[in-house]
């Protein structure tokens, strides 16, 4: 097994792999198990994640894998994924039949998207392999849109909140409290309705002086783009958590469809391999007749043989 393995995995060049399906299928799992531990953090699979998947692969194809096989092949994985999630995931009148591994739907359902999109007619007969185990590892990244943001995007988004709470301006966080204390909190602060960011420090009364009042729009700007920040993550979360629960009942539905087709298969199979049984019964009696005739036939021979010569 380990050596069949081997061959179909055999490395054609330093830097490139051959993939077989079983790797694929080897791989994937792996993900996921890292993924479930913990091992993959801002949509990024850590150090640890690839180190243990690398350990398994080897063990079972070959220590010829490197670490940047695994990282090569989950793009390739990840940009298929990610054009078939963007171009059928919601889409009415299609799904993913677990069977084919390929996006089913009826012939006119398909000539309107084609017009729309020409590109994604090779997808009528190119399956889609291991799309609902993709899904689980990524289908939340695409929902949310965090599979577009690189290392480098993370870093200048955090240069950028930085700016907006400068630890060496007297007017920032170091001095918000102060600035709490300052500005009285009445009803009316504390109150909100959705799609509205909470005015906290303004009361109806003028009071401070014109520096206080303009630290304390500083603060209900930043403050109220923070919140809808954090109101539209939510947001797109939850809807994440509805996709995902929407596509996990269609693939259980369409389970559940097909295993009732393989029911009703086998008893017609069993059913035929009854009448299959009882055809045979009968020729095994027609058989045995045949034979007795033969004996019959036979003793008659002989006994006609014995009156000629007598």
């Amino acid at each position: 097994m380990a050596k069949r393995a081997l061959c179909q995995g055999e490395a054609t060049s330093r830097d490139t792999l051959r993939w077989t399906d079983e790797m694929d299928t080897t791989f994937i799992d792996a993900l996921i198990e890292e993924s479930r531990k913990g091992n993959r953090v801002d949509g990024t699979f850590t150090t640890m994640a690839y180190d243990n998947i690398l350990s398994l692969l080897r063990s079972i194809y070959g220590n010829h894998i490197r670490k940047e096989n695994l990282k090569n092949r989950l793009k390739t994985l990840k940009d298929h994924f990610g054009v078939c999630y963007d171009n059928f995931h919601g889409l009415s009148g299609f799904s993913w039949n677990p069977i084919t591994k390929m996006f089913e739907a009826e012939a006119e359902v398909w000539e309107e998207l084609i017009k729309a999109k020409p590109e994604v007619k090779k997808w009528m007969r190119t399956p889609i392999k291991h799309y609902d185990k993709l899904f689980e590892i990524y289908g939340t990244d695409r929902a949310t849109g965090k599979h577009a943001e690189s290392a480098k995007e993370k870093v200048k988004r955090w240069e950028k909140s930085k700016e907006k709470i400068n630890l060496n301006d007297d007017e920032s966080f170091l001095n918000m409290e102060e600035e709490w204390n300052e500005d009285p909190i009445t009803p009316h602060a504390t109150s909100f309705t959705m799609g509205h960011s909470p005015e906290i420090g303004l009361s109806n009364q003028s009071t401070g002086s014109q520096g206080t009042s303009s630290r304390g729009t500083k603060r209900k700007t930043t403050m109220s783009d923070k919140s809808e920040s954090e109101m539209e993550t939510m947001s797109k979360g939850i809807q994440a958590l509805t996709d995902m629960m929407k596509d996990g009942n269609h693939f259980y539905e369409r389970s559940i469809n097909i295993a009732e087709k393989q029911v009703l298969t086998a008893e017609e199979q069993v059913q035929v391999a009854k009448e299959q049984v009882q055809i045979a019964k009968q020729q095994v009696r027609i058989a045995e007749r045949g034979l007795v005739i033969l004996e019959q036939r036979a003793t008659l021979y002989e006994l006609m043989k014995e009156a000629g010569a007598l």
